[in-house]
């Protein structure tokens, strides 16, 4: 009886032990074929470009940024340190991009998000803590090793790159080493965040600036599950998440993407017909619907009044200042 006993025993454990290895193994090549092997700042391509949604005007995601070379500190430290609070003009934003690693063509794409980030007017944006992009988190510190991401630009675009694209487990980025299937930051902006998709047409970037980003996950780390950021609350670069149009007591005129748009027309623009928050917010267009696609007339206004003169103004901005 006890040697039948110790047989089945037995049994059971090579059973479990080859269950195991299997099961390894399978996670293991669906990590490495899932796994982007590029690195940053290589030229293979980590993900798949995309293009604007149909009908929709955008600036289309970016991996530029990613592919420029890490920037030596000193060139970094060299760059103009700004009081807090004190303006730093666009031409100079623009020159910062560039100067700290940012590639000159997502340069527009840049000063729309900055507008977002901190106070800007038509001359320039407040040098604030946190920097011009709000980015200074030391869980995924800068690649030149620069201290002071909050005043100096330069500094603060390089933890922006690395915010970008990153190379470790469970931190959030828009490129980056993804796992367990897990195709990469979604394009169109995932039904639980403000605006809700707008029906497929919510475009989740602004260049190499993603909304909702991901969890990253290394190779070496077998429990580690990439997944989309969730919830209103979470976002990357989260300005529209306080859209009024979800009902939650908010003030945002829009949502994600069309946020960062109005708000450079308001500021950089200095246009009277944009105010972007408060109860008499106001931008040429009506407002859309949560988790609808708009319809024919309004997209036509959002592409025409808003998207596309303010990626025409950052662009003759980062023109004139990089030429």
């Amino acid at each position: 009886m006890n040697k039948i006993f110790f047989i089945i025993i037995a049994g059971v454990i090579v059973v479990l032990s080859l269950w195991l290895v299997v099961y390894f193994h399978k996670k293991k090549e669906g990590f490495q074929k899932n796994e982007k092997k590029c690195v940053p700042f290589d030229q293979c391509s980590c993900q798949p470009s995309t293009s604007c949604p149909t009908g929709v005007a955008c600036i289309p995601k970016s991996e530029a940024t990613i592919r420029i070379p890490t920037v030596d500190k000193s060139v970094i430290d060299n760059c103009t340190t700004y009081k807090a609070n004190q303006n730093v003009p666009w031409n100079d934003i623009a020159k910062d991009w560039v100067a700290g690693g940012g590639a000159p063509e997502d340069c527009p794409a840049a000063l729309i998000v900055a507008s977002g980030e901190t106070s800007c007017t038509d001359e320039g944006c407040a040098s604030v803590k946190g920097g011009l992009w709000q980015v200074t988190s030391p869980d995924a510190p800068p690649l030149s090793g620069c201290e002071d991401g909050d005043y100096n630009n330069c500094c603060n675009v390089d933890y922006v790159r690395n915010h970008f694209y990153i190379d470790k487990s469970s931190q959030i980025g828009c490129f980056g080493t993804f796992s367990n299937d897990y195709n990469g930051v979604p394009d169109i902006v995932p039904q639980d965040h403000s605006g809700r998709g707008l029906g497929g047409t919510q475009y989740n970037w602004i260049g190499p600036f993603c909304h909702a980003g991901a969890f990253t996950c290394v190779p070496e780390d077998e429990w580690c599950h990439s997944t989309t950021q969730s919830g209103i609350d979470g976002d990357n670069w989260g300005g529209g998440s306080q859209w009024k149009g979800e009902g939650r007591g908010n003030d945002q005129i829009f949502p994600f993407p069309y946020y960062y748009y109005a708000k450079f027309l308001e500021s950089a623009g200095n246009d009277p017909k944009c105010k972007t928050a408060g109860v008499d917010a106001d931008c040429y267009c009506q407002q859309p619907l949560s988790g609808i696609t708009p319809d024919a007339t309004l997209q036509k206004c959002l592409n025409e009044n808003i998207v596309q003169p303010a990626i025409a103004k950052a662009t003759d901005i980062c023109k004139q200042a990089l030429s």
